[in-house]
């Protein structure tokens, strides 16, 4: 979602507004085997408490594991599909050859 100057926090309930400054902020890729699923964006206004080289090597883990997740996901999806236009197929065959499901 891209929101450009004529945002009207009124149509987002959940909106807070984070006018406060950064401190510090990790952004890493969520991808596996090539393909881009999104970017991690995480940030802290308080500069007592910046991130650290250890908090970015658990995001990178947290979107390593986001992007095997995804992938499987849409994997799964994509076979359910599969074997769906399989069975449809099979189905008319079937209906076609006069043979009882």
């Amino acid at each position: 979602m891209i929101l450009g100057s004529d945002f009207k926090p009124s149509e987002f309930p959940m909106f807070r507004d984070k006018s406060r400054s950064i401190a510090s902020a990790m952004c890493v890729p969520v991808q596996f085997r090539g393909k881009l699923f999104g970017v991690l964006n995480v940030s802290t206004g308080n500069p007592a408490t910046p991130f650290t080289e250890d908090d970015l090597r658990v995001l990178c883990l947290l979107a390593e594991h986001t992007a095997i997740a995804v992938a499987k996901s849409r994997d799964a999806a994509r076979i359910a599909r599969i074997m769906q236009r399989v069975r449809r197929q099979r189905l008319r065959r079937d209906n076609r050859s006069g043979k009882a499901a």
